[in-house]
């Protein structure tokens, strides 16, 4: 089994468009399916573990993390709305320690090899939904 990835990130409105674009691919040593879950990340710190109600993966080769806050919406979210969206950042933590090592804001996702995944464990001020992802090793 491999996983494969693309990216493509451009600048928009930079005098000259510098377009980054990444092809990758990795091979996997289990047969194990990958874990979707969608989650609600908490003010809180929570383990992916307890965010994810139990995990089978306990090694990840990618873990990809989307802030959906907001996107469920049907309707124009009013002024009010909007501020508590656009404030619902999802914080990554490592153990116990109180400062994040990453964000991710609304409508973005992130993508990395976790070490381990026990030590990993997320927040927001203002709770967030999101699309958690993990693609066995």
């Amino acid at each position: 089994m491999r996983l494969l990835e693309s990216e493509a990130i451009y600048c928009e409105g930079a005098a000259e468009l510098t377009p980054i674009e990444h092809v990758g691919i990795c091979h996997l040593v289990t047969s194990e399916q990958p874990l979707k879950r969608h989650i609600a990340v908490t003010t809180q710190a929570r383990t992916l573990d307890d965010l994810c109600g139990g995990m089978w993966v306990k090694g990840a080769s990618m873990l990809w993390l989307l802030n959906a806050a907001g996107q469920d919406r049907q309707t124009r979210p009013t002024p009010e709305e909007q501020a508590r969206i656009e404030s619902a950042i999802v914080e990554v933590l490592w153990k116990n320690d109180p400062d994040p090592v990453a964000l991710v804001r609304p409508g973005r996702a992130c993508r990395f090899e976790p070490l381990t995944l026990e030590h990993l464990r997320l927040r927001s001020n203002v709770g967030a939904r999101c699309v958690l992802v993990l693609y066995p090793r």
